[in-house]
């Protein structure tokens, strides 16, 4: 449909002709061959422009953000160490003078070999096998932390007088003693960006707020999210579920948030908030849980863009089964379904496409319309500065 736009610089064009005319610069448009590539380039430049803008508008309405846990497995200690490092150099060295008594210069080499010290390192592993350097007070916490027996690790380096090893400590499996982190992860969501009959219905920040909707927490400044929202849960509780989201992150593709409300919220309240989440993040089980002013559990609900929603109703039934909210027990039931998570492909809806917005489209329009004035600038200049060069020229 934005390509409808590419009439501008045709009608622009015209424009520009008939200031030529007026200007009467068409003979020395023609005489410089300026007449042609004042039609094809304006043309050429805003389809270009077109493609490119569309594009980029359309993979921005296309991104959507989910978090993504993970745990550290253990930490290292590499002891220093040192290498002789064998190289050879070259220089230019004086070697006599030539007839008219210049220098002449001479290639030597010569053993530039060196030895290169490397200082004892800390550094701490995550389960997708990435490595970071911490300090070594860090690593003494996490060593204190853990209290694993010392793994040796020969690094067999090809050392100079000095070989280097390391030592390791691994997590003690114990979950009070995980120790995770989240980050963000941008992906293509084709539903965000389109007129699919499965996109839900938009919902302002503003009408969030008045509805008792929840925004998605922020990551700390501890790299971490408090994936239970709306309830003041204990130090235990938040780890526990912080830990489901890093263990079983990676290899089952699986978040989950806990959205506590108000009873007299009522269980309608979850439509809208799924609709305000877009249905959530592909990787994400919702649970939302309506509760009295104790802890006494009203009513209850959970989505999900799974396929098989079989998960999502056992957990609410679970919970309309219990007569108080428990996360803890929550927490072991999710860790005893685990298996029948699974989460649903977005490469299924590739062949949704995506429609630009009004103000999108507004946008191009007014880009195009700069972009061709500034080339009927440029090519009026060119041919008034080759007319003064023609009339040079017929003058001398």
């Amino acid at each position: 449909m934005e390509y409808i736009l590419v009439v501008i610089p045709i009608v622009l064009t015209i424009i520009f002709s008939f200031i030529v005319r007026r200007l009467n610069l068409v003979k020395k448009l023609n005489n410089e061959g300026l007449l042609l590539p004042s039609l094809i380039i304006p043309t050429a430049s805003t389809l270009l422009l077109i493609l490119i803008m569309s594009q980029i508008m359309r993979y921005e309405n296309f991104k959507d953000t989910e978090y993504l846990s993970y745990y550290y497995t253990k930490i290292r200690h590499t002891d220093r160490w040192n290498e002789y490092i064998h190289r050879t150099c070259t220089r230019r060295v004086p070697a006599g003078r030539d007839s008219k008594g210049n220098t002449i210069y001479r290639t030597q080499t010569y053993d530039c070999s060196y030895v290169e010290n490397h200082p004892e390192r800390w550094l701490k592993y995550d389960n997708s096998g990435e490595e970071e350097y911490i300090s070594e007070e860090e690593f003494m916490r996490i060593k204190s932390l853990w209290k694993t027996p010392m793994v040796f690790v020969d690094m067999h380096r090809h050392y100079y007088t000095i070989d280097g090893d390391a030592q390791e400590y691994y997590w003690n499996n114990n979950w009070r003693d995980c120790l995770t982190y989240t980050i963000e992860h941008n992906y293509e969501n084709r539903i965000l960006g389109s007129e699919s009959v499965l996109k839900y219905q938009k919902i302002t920040p503003e009408e969030a707020k008045e509805l008792g909707l929840f925004e998605y927490p922020s990551v700390d400044r501890n790299y971490d999210q408090n994936p239970i929202i709306g309830y003041s849960a204990t130090k235990d509780e938040i780890k526990r579920f912080q830990f489901l989201n890093s263990y079983y992150g990676k290899n089952k593709q699986f978040r989950v948030f806990v959205l506590v409300y108000p009873s007299r919220s009522g269980v309608q309240i979850t439509e809208d908030q799924k609709a305000y989440w877009q249905g959530g993040n592909k990787n994400e089980l919702i649970i939302c849980i309506g509760i009295d002013g104790g802890k006494k559990i009203k009513w209850a609900n959970c989505f999900s863009w799974q396929s098989n929603p079989e998960l999502d109703i056992r957990c609410r039934n679970f919970l309309l089964e219990q007569k108080q909210l428990n996360l803890m027990s929550l927490s072991n039931w999710i860790i005893k379904h685990i298996n029948l998570w699974e989460r649903r492909q977005f490469s299924e809806f590739k062949y949704i496409q995506s429609f630009l917005t009004g103000d999108q489209v507004i946008g191009i329009t007014w880009t195009v319309i700069g972009l061709n004035i500034l080339l009927i600038v440029i090519f009026i200049v060119i041919s008034f500065k080759t007319g003064i060069i023609n009339k040079y020229k017929q003058n001398n």
